[in-house]
């Protein structure tokens, strides 16, 4: 089966014991001199219900998401239920120094989660594979559309678009490109790729052979147009009588993989264990079959 199955997961937002809000995540692994470090990558709106310049406050408390423990049989599960602050309210999450706006968070993974199974992750050696990509370039994005996905097996939903402006660009100067694609809500953190299984060009105008798939970023929510529909006009200088109409434009964000490369290099295992000691980031453990 296709690795990046396995690679990612449902995110549930809980406050306390009722679910909030569902996105999607995907396992990300980095080596470092001492081990290697695991990460749960996804929206930092689907960790704390808002925006990164937003000033409300965290809407949950704890996240729920899955492992697979066999991908010869993938009804084998490992359900986790993490907290997402530490006993004295410091948040866990993680976010870019060089681009704190930008709507990528990641958790750091402490390696008991895995205990006993293979982790099913990607690596930054997906980055960055060369392939030539433009506007029209055909992309997978792997996730939960409003939370439907194949139940008895625990593995997500491909749905397929367009780059939909210069992705070599940090569109409008954010470190973001666009996707013309059919998006829905609980696909927030989904994993981008560019995917082929054939013949294929290189920046240097190579032409390749057989699969290759790079990680493009993290998708984001779609792009709203609101409009103001007059109803009724009372009298002279009395407030219009309307509704607000939105309408997707079928346009997402792709935060670059430079989000997240500014993450993982700005994390310090070692500090970060000085502020948020590992027995603070309890999570429990269940299993399904």
């Amino acid at each position: 089966m296709e690795h990046s199955s396995f690679t990612t997961t449902p995110i549930y937002l809980f406050k306390e014991n009722k679910i909030i809000s569902q996105g999607t995540g995907v396992f990300l692994a980095q080596n470092n001199e001492k081990e290697t470090l695991a990460f749960l990558f996804t929206n930092y709106h689907v960790l704390t219900g808002h925006s990164p310049d937003s000033p409300n406050i965290y809407e949950g408390d704890k996240i729920q998401f899955i492992i697979h423990e066999d991908t010869n049989n993938p009804r084998l599960i490992r359900i986790i239920t993490m907290p997402l602050f530490t006993k004295s309210n410091i948040p866990i999450w993680l976010k870019s120094n060089k681009y704190p706006n930008a709507d990528v968070s990641a958790i750091w993974l402490p390696a008991i989660i895995f205990h006993d199974i293979i982790a099913n992750v990607i690596t930054t050696k997906s980055f960055d594979k060369n392939m030539i990509k433009r506007p029209t370039s055909k992309i997978t994005i792997v996730g939960y559309p409003y939370n439907f996905f194949d139940t008895t097996n625990y593995l997500p939903i491909y749905k397929t678009g367009n780059i939909a402006s210069e992705p070599d660009i940090d569109f409008s100067g954010n470190p973001y490109f666009l996707v013309d694609a059919s998006i829905f809500p609980g696909m927030s953190g989904s994993p981008v790729f560019l995917i082929s299984d054939g013949a294929w060009l290189d920046k240097d105008g190579n032409m390749k052979g057989g699969y290759e798939r790079e990680f493009l970023g993290i998708f984001s929510s779609g792009q709203i147009h609101k409009e103001f529909l007059l109803l009724q006009k009372v009298m002279n200088n009395q407030p219009l009588i309307g509704i607000e109409q939105t309408t997707s434009l079928e346009l997402g964000f792709v935060w670059k993989t430079k989000v997240i490369k500014d993450i993982i290099e700005g994390f310090n295992i070692d500090d970060y264990r000085q502020i948020i000691k590992p027995s603070d980031i309890y999570y429990q453990e269940t299993k399904s079959y």
